[in-house]
């Protein structure tokens, strides 16, 4: 059975952005259009879809810790597409109403999702 390439980004992805000086690392996992993940300060959740070998994704993102500072705001939403090459996706895309805060990600597949009785 053949794979589609949004079954391929199916897993757990380190992922490690970058932008305006900033950087942090963080978790997502991709299953099923869906987007979850956090780090130290925020959690995400969104979505992802791949549309013309393009991947696309688009998430809040919501800061939990208050002792952590920042020039964004506690909660937004952010928009990043990119190329899926093998196990590493290279995303772009900037926060909205922030469009001078240009962000990188950069997502390397660390595993599978493990596959439940039913599937």
């Amino acid at each position: 059975m053949t794979r589609n390439k949004r079954d391929e980004c199916e897993g757990i992805w380190s992922v490690a952005f970058s932008g305006n000086n900033l950087e942090f690392f963080g978790v997502v996992i991709l299953e099923k259009s869906r987007l979850m993940g956090g780090d130290s300060n925020y959690i995400y959740s969104g979505y992802y879809k791949m549309e013309n070998q393009i991947f696309k994704s688009r998430m809040v993102v919501t800061k939990y810790n208050k002792l952590f500072k920042t020039i964004l705001p506690d909660k937004y939403t952010v928009g990043l597409k990119g190329e899926h090459t093998n196990n590493v996706i290279s995303l772009q895309g900037n926060p909205e109403g922030f469009e001078d805060f240009e962000l990188q990600a950069i997502c390397t597949k660390q595993s599978d999702l493990i596959k439940t009785k039913e599937q």
